[in-house]
């Protein structure tokens, strides 16, 4: 009796003759009391129930320090995330569980994390639009790791220990040597140009290396 109505999705599908398709659409109402005065007006909207895109998330290139651009591998403790999503919508966006970041709204974004400890995250983000819609999730998982490669031993390949295994002494002109380091690790050679990676199980070596006659170092980094 306070003479307010409600249009929902059915009944504006009956006044359409059908489903009313997302767009704009103008609705022509006309208001009558009982002696029969009227009034017509317009009301203007647009149907939107198209739910946005996931957004997709990175590590911007100051954060991402690992070998790749697609490893997801940071040294840095407080990364940040390049963030993107539909237009003016709004991001929501996890750490694991938590609710991070506030304000971030599309198509571009960044969020730079609080300090973090060393180990594996997973941000997730949706994104909903000014009608209400909410997108499927896009997630990134990423590791940090601040901590220095551990080398735990770097020495003549035992075979081109001529000597006494484990003595360091050699007749060979041209040795290989042998290393372990953590899985992943880029070692080079001294101020040389040759450089190899540790394998899955941390090995590495550098093969057909000249010697002098006498005492040969070599450093690593």
């Amino acid at each position: 009796a306070d003479g307010r109505f409600t249009l929902d999705r059915a009944r504006l599908a009956a006044i359409n003759g059908g489903a009313l398709p997302d767009g704009s659409h103008t609705l022509h109402l006309r208001a009558e009391d009982a002696p029969g005065n009227r009034t017509d007006f317009d009301l203007a909207f647009t149907l939107d129930t198209t739910p946005p895109a996931a957004p997709t998330l990175d590590l911007v290139e100051a954060s991402d320090s690992g070998a790749s651009a697609t490893d997801n591998l940071t040294n840095d403790a407080t990364p940040t995330l390049a963030l993107t999503a539909e237009a003016g919508s709004e991001i929501v966006l996890l750490r694991d569980t938590t609710p991070v970041g506030t304000g971030l709204t599309g198509p571009d974004a960044e969020f730079t994390a609080d300090a973090l400890a060393d180990g594996a995250y997973t941000f997730s983000a949706s994104a909903r639009d000014a009608a209400g819609n909410l997108s499927a999730t896009g997630a990134l998982r990423l590791t940090i790791d601040t901590a220095a490669p551990v080398l735990e031993s770097f020495a003549l390949d035992p075979s081109s220990d001529t000597g006494t295994l484990g003595d360091r002494e050699t007749s060979a002109a041209v040795a290989t040597l042998l290393g372990q380091a953590d899985p992943g690790t880029t070692i080079t050679l001294g101020d040389s140009d040759l450089s190899t990676t540790a394998d899955a199980s941390g090995a590495f070596r550098f093969v057909d290396q000249p010697l002098a006659l006498g005492d040969n170092a070599f450093g690593i980094v």
